[in-house]
């Protein structure tokens, strides 16, 4: 995956959310969406002109869910709290 990417960066993210996302689906479809507002540390691979970035994705597999929440929890923890 990391080498299918157009755009790497190492991020922070400042506050996650997760609620319901509005939108009717099917009824396998997920309705309830995650929000996490990042601040970006470096660019790692390609080109990003922001410092900050804000990305959504599905609560369920395969949803970044277990990832955004250990990067919101580790926010400001010493120095360990920037992944990529």
């Amino acid at each position: 995956m990391l080498a299918k990417a157009e755009i790497v960066v190492e991020a922070r993210v400042k506050s996650l959310s997760i609620g319901e996302s509005g939108f009717i689906g099917t009824k396998d479809s997920p309705t309830r969406w995650i929000r996490a507002d990042l601040e970006i540390k470096r660019v790692i691979k390609g080109k990003f002109p922001g410092k900050e970035a804000t990305v959504y994705g599905a609560v369920y597999p395969p949803g970044p869910f277990r990832e955004l929440t250990t990067m919101a929890l580790s926010y400001g923890f010493d120095g360990h709290d920037t992944f990529e």
